[in-house]
């Protein structure tokens, strides 16, 4: 009876653990059989391509929710730092001040959230939530809901969401980056035991002396960046500022 118990549990936890990668696999399987060309590294890149933006979006957002946080702000943000960064790029023609300029919106958007969140002590919920909805706000009021376009891009602007290193899509290349990094200070560092110990028991984080407030400062921060990244990805893809891009991304 325990041999059979202790089988049952230990699928359990694998099904637990591995349950979304089981299931994907399973869906390709399945994809691969009824379509022909499924199955195939042109389509297999594309769909990473595709996944790129929401995945390194997951990446920042996971840190937020390890640590037992939450971000409403992220769709309405995206489009935020999207259409500023084409506003800038349009206005100026210089890559590099666009460049900058978003990944400081987006990093500026991230401490906001955590000064709301995890010093003033508002819920995630409707701390962020808020946020989201001023952002929403001001990427309506400065275009009127149109979009920005871009004519005649600069060429590192147009490879950052177009361009290849060799076979492989650089947007697949950025969210490998992404991941890898995530996983390695997550699983590996002292700042991602920290974060999970918060995200555990946060009382207890206090009184083993963590300082709860900096390190959810931290977590937020590292969202409003992936944010930044997914959106100049996607403003590059779409050679335009979108202000309604990433309003399905949570």
């Amino acid at each position: 009876m325990n041999n059979k118990a202790n089988k049952t549990i230990s699928w359990f936890e694998v099904l637990r653990k591995y349950g979304t990668v089981i299931g994907t696999v399973f869906i390709f399987i399945i994809f691969s059989l009824v379509i022909d060309r499924f199955f195939t590294f042109r389509n297999l890149f594309m769909l990473l391509r595709q996944m790129s933006m929401l995945t390194i979006i997951a990446c920042g957002f996971t840190f937020v929710m390890a640590a037992g946080g939450f971000d409403m702000s992220i769709g309405n943000v995206t489009g935020l730092v999207s259409m500023i960064f084409a506003i800038v790029l349009v206005n100026t023609s210089n890559f590099w001040l666009s460049l900058l300029v978003a990944l400081g919106v987006g990093l500026f958007v991230g401490l906001i959230n955590a000064i709301l969140v995890a010093y003033i002590n508002l819920p995630d919920f409707i701390g962020t939530l808020a946020v989201g909805s001023i952002a929403y706000g001001i990427k309506m009021l400065l275009t009127k809901g149109n979009p920005i376009f871009i004519m005649n891009p600069p060429e590192i602007f147009t490879f950052i969401g177009q361009g290849y290193v060799g076979a492989i899509p650089f947007p697949v290349i950025l969210m490998l980056a992404f991941l890898v990094i995530a996983i390695f200070i997550l699983h590996k560092t002292k700042l991602g035991r920290r974060i999970y110990a918060i995200g555990g028991n946060t009382i207890a984080s206090v009184y083993a002396g963590i300082n709860v407030k900096w390190y959810r400062m931290i977590t937020f921060l590292v969202s409003g960046l992936s944010v930044s990244i997914a959106a100049i990805i996607m403003t590059s893809r779409l050679n335009s500022g979108q202000p309604l891009a990433g309003e399905n991304f949570l």
